[in-house]
Formats: structure tokens, C-alpha cells, sequence
């Protein structure tokens, strides 16, 4: 079991803990829905953010985000970014969050508000979300091409 799920199933016999000692309803919806809840997604979100750091800090270290970046700094310079803003943006077609964690080794200060602020506006939706998108193009493609099918079946006969 995850830390994260772990700490979240504290909330039922803690709630109930606290109403039997005759806690006010008010300090119970405190501790149970804020605090134990904010614990138990902190506690999920930090594997992600360790491993996007750690992504991260590997491609720095063996020079692959050097690469890149010169690769894309004429094209992120039009933008008024550096070339390592391209790996954030990247990285949030998957998650915003990546994106932001991923902007930690961009050198000047405003330049990595502006990548995280863009990586958050042009991303709109998820990554769960592309899947349902490529599958809904993929669906109106295959009934375009059965319509189109069914009409030139229709001229022939």
C-alpha cells in the first residue's frame, strides 16, 4: 500500500475517534478533511516530484539537456526563453507540475516564472485526456471513411 493511500485511510477511524472523546464537529472537519487529506497528497505527489527531479538531474548531469537545449534556444529565444524551457513544456503535456518541477534548472528567475506560467496556460488538457482525444479522432476518422465507403459502394451499383 502507498504512504499516501495509507494516510488517507486515516481519516474514517480518526473522524470516528474524535467524536466519541466528544471533539467539536468543527476541529474534526479540520483534522480529518484538511490536514490528514493535505498529508495524504503531499505524501502522493512526492514520488512524482522526487522522480521528475531526479529525470531531470540525470539529464543535466550526463548532458543531454545541454543538447537540447542549444538545439531549441534559437526557437525558445523568440519566446524570450532560454533552450532549457523546452524540457518543461515537454514535460507538461503530461502534467503541469512536471513541467514547473522541471524548471528548476533554468538559470534566470523571470525567465522561469514565464516558462511555468506558459507550461500551465497551453497545456489544456491531461494526459488521460490525450488518450481519449486520439481515440475520439481515430473514431471519427474510421466513420468518415465508412460513410465515404458506403457512398462510393452507393455510385458504383
Amino acid at each position: 500500500m502507498a504512504v499516501g493511500a495509507g494516510i488517507g485511510a486515516l481519516v474514517n477511524p480518526v473522524s470516528s475517534a474524535l467524536s466519541g472523546i466528544g471533539c467539536p464537529a468543527f476541529i474534526t472537519a479540520i483534522l480529518c478533511d484538511v490536514i490528514i487529506n493535505s498529508l495524504s497528497f503531499i505524501f502522493k505527489m512526492l514520488g512524482f516530484v522526487f522522480g521528475v527531479t531526479l529525470v531531470f538531474g540525470l539529464l543535466e548531469e550526463v548532458g543531454v539537456m545541454a543538447r537540447i537545449s542549444y538545439v531549441f534556444d534559437n526557437t525558445m529565444s523568440k519566446l524570450g526563453l532560454q533552450g532549457k524551457s523546452i524540457m518543461p513544456f515537454l514535460v507538461s503535456f503530461g502534467c503541469t507540475m512536471g513541467g514547473a518541477a522541471g524548471a528548476r534548472v533554468i538559470d534566470n528567475w523571470g525567465q522561469k516564472v514565464l516558462t511555468i506560467a506558459l507550461a500551465a496556460t497551453y497545456q489544456e488538457t491531461h494526459s488521460a485526456k490525450w488518450t481519449a482525444i486520439i481515440a475520439l479522432y481515430y473514431t471519427i476518422g474510421a466513420l468518415l471513411i465508412a460513410c465515404a465507403a458506403y457512398h462510393i459502394g452507393l455510385l458504383i451499383w
